[in-house]
């Protein structure tokens, strides 16, 4: 089996986020000497009015593409992070997370001194890797809609979708995103 060199997986990924108007070259170039093994995610700018319809609709699982359900103006994060593009190191997926309520693996995730997936964040990793999607199903406890709903990312009838909800249980389906 011949695994990709990081520089590899990064050009992947530039590519598909430039693809989908996301990312520049200029952006992501500074990067490129600080890619190491291990995974990653480059994350371009957040886009100043963040268009969760458009957004979303860049995921694409098997020709169908996402749906939101959220209103941008009652997303929060609780996580800062910077306005300029970054990569995300040590990206863990959700998968080993499975099975856990979601304020659990927030909890989790601070103590082990990684930072929670974001909305954003969630996205970018969807919309570069959407087989995930197919795999699990995706927490992201470090973002909040409205009062308290954590947002989530899932397929449903064979399309991505993003919304939020406000039950804390576990799902062998479910896990949450971390850097």
């Amino acid at each position: 089996v011949n695994l990709p060199k990081p520089n590899e997986v990064f050009d992947f990924q530039v590519e598909r986020l430039k693809t989908k108007g996301l990312a520049t070259y200029a952006q992501a170039d500074p990067f490129r000497k600080d890619v190491q093994s291990g995974l990653f995610l480059f994350v371009p700018p957040r886009p100043k009015e963040m268009d969760l319809k458009h957004l979303v609709s860049l995921i694409e699982v098997d020709g169908k593409t996402g749906v939101n359900y959220l209103d941008e103006q009652s997303l929060t994060d609780e996580i800062e992070v910077p306005p300029a593009p970054y990569l995300a190191l040590d990206v863990e997926d959700g998968d080993r997370r499975r099975g856990i309520e979601p304020s659990v693996n927030r909890t989790n995730i601070l103590a082990e001194h990684r930072s929670p997936g974001l909305t954003y964040e969630g996205i970018v990793h969807c919309i570069v890797f959407p087989e995930v999607l197919k795999h699990h199903f995706i927490d992201l406890v470090g973002s909040r809609y409205g009062s308290g709903d954590r947002p989530r990312l899932y397929l449903y009838d064979g399309g991505p979708e993003l919304d939020a909800d406000w039950d804390d249980s576990a799902g062998a389906e479910w896990g949450a995103w971390s850097c």
